[in-house]
């Protein structure tokens, strides 16, 4: 019982975080912080937090990184936004997952090429009626087909990640896979950060060695 409080009272509590996000991204009030590190490891520890919650809902949960991702992001720093990266990691994974039925199937993949980061996540559910693609990203745009009515979200979630993606000079798309379920595709602008300079090691005389070398000098 005081489990399923706490859960709630988060649940509120997250849901009242991304109102206020939202409010401000709508006024133009809302400035992503940027950061500089290792944007690959950043983005694996993000999404690997999701294996027990698939786990937990019996769903099989892969994650891939493709060679180009790999070569570019391992041994360079980037300059990104964790909060934003995060936010939409979080939505997409927690929908994915949420949606698809036991036994079922969800896959993360990242790539990265030209200075923008690519994750795909893809999942077995039921996919997304034709009709309402173009408005998924919609503020509280929900669908109330039947097969939906038992997994009720806020409907500010995807909001959110089209806010953020779009914030972070990138965007998202839908669409529905041939063999079911649907593919959500997000994007981020991201710069190689510059590389750092080296210390210059200055060796500091003592006063015996300085007047000498000034009195060499002359």
């Amino acid at each position: 019982k005081i489990e399923e409080i706490n859960r709630n009272g988060e649940h509120l509590l997250s849901l009242i975080n991304q109102l206020l996000d939202l409010s401000k991204m709508e006024s133009g009030k809302f400035d992503l912080n940027f950061t500089s590190g290792n944007l690959l490891n950043e983005v694996l520890a993000g999404i690997s937090a999701f294996n027990s919650y698939a786990e937990q809902e019996k769903v099989t949960f892969t994650i891939s990184t493709t060679e180009q991702a790999k070569s570019t992001l391992e041994n360079n720093d980037f300059s990104y936004s964790s909060e934003a990266i995060h936010a939409v990691i979080n939505n997409l994974l927690s929908n994915a997952i949420k949606f698809t039925p036991e036994s079922g199937t969800v896959s993360a993949t990242v790539d990265f090429e030209n200075d923008v980061l690519t994750l795909k996540v893809s999942d077995s559910g039921p996919g997304i009626p034709e009709q309402h693609l173009e408005k998924i990203f919609d503020r509280f745009y929900q669908i109330e087909e039947s097969y939906s009515n038992t997994q009720k979200g806020s409907g500010i979630g995807l909001t959110l990640v089209k806010e953020f993606t779009v914030l972070h000079q990138g965007d998202v798309r839908v669409e529905n896979n041939p063999s079911g379920g649907c593919t959500f595709t997000a994007w981020f602008k991201c710069e190689k950060s510059p590389a750092k300079q080296s210390p210059v090691a200055i060796k500091k005389l003592d006063p015996i060695e300085a007047i000498s070398k000034d009195a060499d000098e002359q």
